[in-house]
């Protein structure tokens, strides 16, 4: 049986039990990290042990786990952390092949499609986040980028141009690790990317963190902390907003998409509904920010992964453009906060033809984009000025 060498000690124990399995590596991986809990954090291992006995049993219906979720928020997100981290530490095994963000197919980090057509759905999400709509000033872009993985979407950024600032959070110790071990200079440390080409000045974080605690952090508090290294410390430079807001194959991890989505807003570089600063550049019916709901492989693996790991992948994605509309609505509307949020499927987003009508009318023109989001999943929810209704769309961000 073959054996990579540079797997930790941890990991390569696992794959050996587990007779060279991958899939059957994880789950030991994952199991060790949940029973040393038994010892060092008793409280949460009851916790995650009363979720897991609930669900196994069949004793609460979707509405009851959703509550029982809410009320336990520490243990989904360790449940969240244990299962990225189980992913991380095989990385080594596939890295000549696939990332950690490609392999967002399930839980165990399975990929779907070939290669070729993982980068064509990275480098379209990569423009949607660098379109002309959100380029309103000629100020470089600053991405969140949550649940970021190993970070295989910056080299994509970095080609899209126009990005300044990156932040990539990840609840895993591990993924952070991975992604700081491909991308952050060995000599300069994060701040820059190692390659020495143009796209070197692009200021790059990691940081270990939960979203939420970003959001809640972000503006006046102290810095949020994080594992540097996996010691943990400070984690720097979250206290600054953002242009783009990414979910990149992590929305599903969230039980509140509207609060979630709110908090997301509230990062954005200039509120929507507000005026900007004296000397703001940005027009009023400018796109104040932009926030992308993306899978890569869709809708329905989503809602599959959902009905597999309810524990871990707890709500499935918003099911088409309607119900993306009503939750742009309620984050626009009912936070009176935010402002207008207008909602940019797969056709506004340059993946499909434009309507043959030219109409803007939805319902059955929403059916081919819908069909779409179930194998690609990339939806853009713009804060816009206080003259919505003046707003365009955006440029077509690729002809895949």
């Amino acid at each position: 049986m073959q054996q990579a060498p540079q797997l930790e000690a941890e990991a390569a124990s696992c794959l050996d039990k587990a007779g060279g399995s991958i899939d059957m590596a994880q789950a030991l991986y994952m199991n060790a990290g949940i029973e040393r809990l038994r010892a060092s954090d008793p409280s949460l291992f009851a916790e995650l042990e009363g979720l897991s006995n609930a669900q196994k049993k069949q004793l609460v219906s979707e509405v009851e786990h959703q509550k029982d979720l809410s009320q336990s928020p520490r243990a989904h997100a360790k449940l969240v952390e244990l299962t990225w981290d189980a992913v991380a530490a095989y990385l080594p095994l596939e890295a000549s092949t696939s990332s950690a963000s490609q392999r967002k197919a399930d839980s165990r980090g399975k990929p779907k499609g070939t290669s070729n057509a993982v980068r064509a759905k990275l480098t379209a999400i990569a423009k949607a986040c660098t379109a002309s709509a959100v380029k309103e000033q000629s100020q470089p872009l600053s991405v969140l980028d949550v649940g970021c993985g190993d970070g295989a979407i910056l080299p994509f950024l970095r080609a899209a141009g126009g990005v300044g600032s990156y932040v990539g959070v990840d609840l895993s110790g591990q993924m952070i690790a991975a992604a700081r071990n491909r991308f952050v200079s060995k000599s300069g440390g994060e701040g820059g990317l190692d390659g020495g080409d143009a796209s070197g000045d692009m200021s790059v974080e990691f940081l270990q963190a939960g979203f939420d605690d970003i959001a809640v952090q972000a503006y006046g508090a102290p810095k949020v902390t994080g594992d540097e290294g996996g010691t943990g410390g400070s984690a720097p430079g979250t206290r600054a907003p953002f242009d783009v807001v990414l979910f990149n194959g992590s929305l599903q991890f969230f039980d509140d998409h509207s609060t979630t989505l709110c908090r997301a807003f509230s990062l954005l570089q200039v509120p929507a509904g507000k005026k900007g600063e004296e000397g703001d550049s940005l027009p009023a019916t400018a796109t104040r920010g932009r926030v992308i709901v993306t899978h890569a492989n869709g809708a329905a693996f989503v809602r599959a992964e959902h009905q597999g790991s309810p524990l871990v992948a707890v709500k499935p994605l918003p099911a088409g453009l309607a119900a993306c509309r009503a939750l742009a609505a309620e984050v626009g509307g009912g936070t009176r906060q935010h402002g207008p949020v207008a909602v940019l499927g797969p056709r506004e987003l340059g993946l499909l033809g434009a309507r043959g009508d030219g109409s803007s009318n939805h319902g059955a023109a929403d059916e081919e984009e819908d069909t779409f989001l179930e194998d690609f999943y990339l939806v853009a929810f713009d804060a816009l000025g206080d003259t919505a209704e003046e707003h365009g769309c955006p440029e077509r961000v690729s002809d895949l």
